[in-house]
């Protein structure tokens, strides 16, 4: 991924699964994918092959397309940046690197408005998805019958 030209607006990055169905037996690498066959200006070039993706942890993996695309005045409220370290930080590193990161994400005249944890993202699309409201009904049902 890191040879990967993120500003090309015409490159692609999808799953094994995608490129087994769209490729089945050779490599999708450079190849070009239309969304639309009467609209061929929406060609794309497969730059990369990544594994297949879940979703969730209680799901089967998807086959998922990632479309690049330059943040701009127009869609940088439905902008999300994803920051996973290595080693824990003490609180002292955190709030430094927060800090620094804070300097480091500024664009234009917009800035970071909030920070969330993983494990917060994780529980409450567990919550959105109902898999929360499915585990209380069944230890509820097993506290009752049991």
């Amino acid at each position: 991924m890191t040879d990967i030209d993120l500003t090309d607006p015409k490159g692609i990055v999808i799953t094994k699964m995608v490129e087994d169905i769209l490729f089945p037996g050779q490599s999708a690498l450079g190849q070009q994918v239309t969304q639309n066959r009467k609209n061929p200006e929406n060609e794309r070039v497969v730059k990369a092959v990544v594994g297949d993706i879940k979703r969730a942890l209680n799901q089967r993996p998807e086959g998922t397309v990632f479309m690049f695309q330059r943040v701009n005045e127009e869609n940088v409220s439905d902008t999300d940046v994803s920051i996973r370290l290595k080693k824990k930080l003490s609180a002292t590193e955190l709030a430094s690197f927060r800090q620094e990161i804070l300097r480091d994400l500024r664009i234009g005249n917009y800035y970071v408005k909030d920070r969330v944890s993983y494990d917060k993202i994780m529980d409450d699309f567990d919550f959105s998805i109902g898999s929360v409201n499915t585990i209380r009904t069944f230890t509820a049902l097993l506290v009752f019958f049991c």
